[in-house]
Order: C-alpha cells, then structure tokens, then sequence
C-alpha cells in the first residue's frame, strides 16, 4: 500500500523560503532542457541513454538535482509517447486521424527529489520533522522544521514506512512537501458480508444496509457554489468539503465485509447528455475523490472493491422490478407500478448489489401503462 501526505514548509524563514523558490523556478528550465534531449532521441529511452549530455545543461543545479531532473523528463516524455502508439493504432480505423501530440513544455510547480538530495528526519523536540536539503548547487544546504497532523502520526504510530524520496510543491502561495509511506497490505478476506454502495450528490453515500453517510453534504457543497473560485473564502469551503468526505467515509464499518460494490460513473460528466444545471452541478461532485478513498479504506482492511454497469440502477424498483425514470423524483423513490415508497439512493444501493449477484432482471425501455410483474 502507498499514501501520499503533505508537510507543510511554512517553518522556514524568508530566506529559505527563497532558495525553494529559485529551486523550482530552475527546474522548469532543467525539466524542459531534458525534456527536449529526449524528445529528440532516436532509441530507446532510459535514464541512461543522455548520460554524456548532462554536461550540456548551463544551469547552477548539482549534478545530482539535474539527474532527478532528467528522470523526471523522462516520465514526462515516455506517458506521451505511450499515448502517442495508442492514437497511431486507433488512427489506423479513423477515417479523420487524430493529430499526433508534440513536445511536451513543463510549467508545473512541482519537482522531484530523492534520497541524494533529502533526508527526512523524526523531531526530538516540539517539530515533528526536520528536513534537510543538500547537493542542490552553489553549496546551498537548507534544514528546515515542520509539524505534522494527526493524520500523519497514525500512519507513523501503526508501522507505515517512509520512504526517502520526495516532492516539492508550490499550491496556493505555499510551499509543502508531498511525502510517501509505505505498508504491506493485508490479506483480501475470503469471507465476510457483500454491500453494495450508491454514491450521490445529496448524501454522499448510501450502503445496501440501509446506511447513510454525509447526510449534509448538499449544505456542504451549496456554501463552495456560492464562493468566487480562486479565493480564500472558495478554499477555505473546498477544505472543508474534502475533510467532511473522509470524515463521514471513516465511519464506514469494514471489520466484517468481504466486498464492497460500486457503480461505475467514471465518464458519467463527459459522455452524458444532461441539462445545463445538472452539469452545473456535477462540477462540485467528487466521485473520484469519495471512490479513492473507500478504495483506501477497503484495501487497509483487506475487503475487496468491485464495480458494476449503472444503467438504471436509480429507476428499477426492488419490489417489483419494473424500471421507469419517474419512478424517482430527487431522494424518493415511488414506483408508479407497486407504490413501493424508499429513499431513492437506498434503492440504488440494492440495485447495485443484485447486479453483482446476478440476481437482477432488468426490464429496459418499459413505459407507463404497460406494467409487468417481474419477481
């Protein structure tokens, strides 16, 4: 298992403060310089194959930032041209081929570091943290303290280990740097309960045990609607969305589940046809973000995570079967078949666990009047 966490760097002084700056403003430039090395290599890529160009860079880093550099161009450069074979293949069926993609220009923020260039040390006293930066160039050797979160100090207390390589970030003004633990997991369960969960945009989560979680979570994301984007008040309310999704997604109960279901709505945004204050909506939700963090959850407690088609999985009734999109408005659901009455996203949940199961039989394109029993 792999976690990333961020240290924030707001214990170093103005001075150091500036040198990280100056770190990642040349690194745009060395990243770049590479970046076109490799672009224009004819052979295959590997970290080795410029070893005699690293000369080549006019730039104060140390030979050893500069090589964290170049692998980090490198990653850069082997993803597009990964994409690049996919878009040729395909091309191959296309009647109109899609343009192939050019080089590459780095402007992130962010930079590469490993143990060459950090080491991070336990605090003895009132930091938690001291992290030391070296071999930059010019001589240049920074230490700087930091204070973690409770968070941190549970993946610390509970035998994760930190390994030595790093990230340095700029988001927001800020400087953090974005460090990674590692942990065996444990073994998947072979026996135990099967849920299967509704995600939604009112209630975060709603579980085939009749369970809800992130009841207010509308109130939430109304309060981000009404911020100006960019602005503190806009982050401030981003935060706390973020925090109240794993709070509430922490009470899940996993000690006795084998499996967890959900419904697969990765493309949901972009190959739907929805109204315009639908999309408007879905620009707040977080699928990805609350399925990353059961997915946490799950593989921490050795329960499996699986997903299922979602088509009508919100207008099927459980009683009767019968499947019509009026048989729900908003958070009820009211088949116009049986009158059977629930929460709409509790119905879901059900409809996503017979899925899995294969005991659902699905009545597609059924219209008003012309009702069937089907169980």
């Amino acid at each position: 298992m792999i976690r990333k966490l961020s240290l924030n760097l707001d214990n170093s002084n103005t001075k150091k403060a500036q040198i990280l700056l100056d770190v990642l403003t040349e690194s745009k430039y060395v990243i770049n310089f590479y970046i076109q090395k490799y672009w224009n290599f004819n052979g295959k890529l590997n970290i080795n194959c410029l070893k005699t160009e690293y000369l080549n860079c006019e730039t104060w880093f140390s030979k050893r930032l500069q090589q964290n550099c170049a692998k980090q161009a490198l990653g850069i450069v082997k993803s597009i041209r990964s994409n690049e074979k996919r878009i040729i293949q395909k091309n191959l069926k296309r009647k109109k081929p899609k343009t192939l993609p050019s080089m590459p220009i780095f402007n992130g923020n962010n930079l590469m570091l490993s143990e060459t260039n950090i080491e991070i040390q336990f605090g003895e006293n009132s930091f938690d943290f001291w992290i030391k930066f070296y071999c930059l160039g010019r001589k240049l050797q920074i230490l700087i303290p930091t204070k973690s979160y409770d968070y941190l100090q549970k993946y610390i207390k509970s035998g994760w280990i930190l390994k030595k390589s790093a990230s340095l970030n700029l988001r927001n003004g800020k400087l953090f740097l974005d460090v990674i633990f590692e942990k065996e997991a444990p073994q998947i369960k072979v026996s135990g309960k099967i849920i299967g969960i509704d995600i939604g945009c009112n209630k975060l989560v709603a579980t085939s045990e009749k369970e809800f979680l992130g009841t207010e979570f509308k109130q939430i994301v109304s309060k981000l609607t009404r911020k100006l984007r960019g602005s503190k008040s806009y982050n401030k309310a981003l935060k706390e969305r973020n925090d109240y999704i794993n709070f509430e997604l922490k009470k899940l109960e996993l000690g006795n589940l084998q499996t967890i279901v959900l419904e697969d709505l990765k493309y949901v945004k972009y190959k739907s046809k929805l109204p315009k204050f639908m999309n408007n909506k879905l620009q707040y939700w977080v699928y990805p973000k609350i399925v990353n963090k059961i997915s946490q959850l799950a593989e921490e407690s050795g329960v499996q995570l699986t997903f299922v088609n979602p088509a009508f999985t919100s207008q099927k009734c459980i009683q009767c079967g019968v499947v019509d999109p009026k048989n729900r408005a908003n958070e009820l659901f009211s088949c116009i078949n049986c009158q059977f009455v629930e929460d709409a996203d509790f119905v879901g949940s059900i409809n996503i666990l017979q899925r899995f199961l294969g005991q659902e039989n699905m009545v597609p394109g059924i219209k008003s009047g012309d009702f069937c029993n089907v169980l």
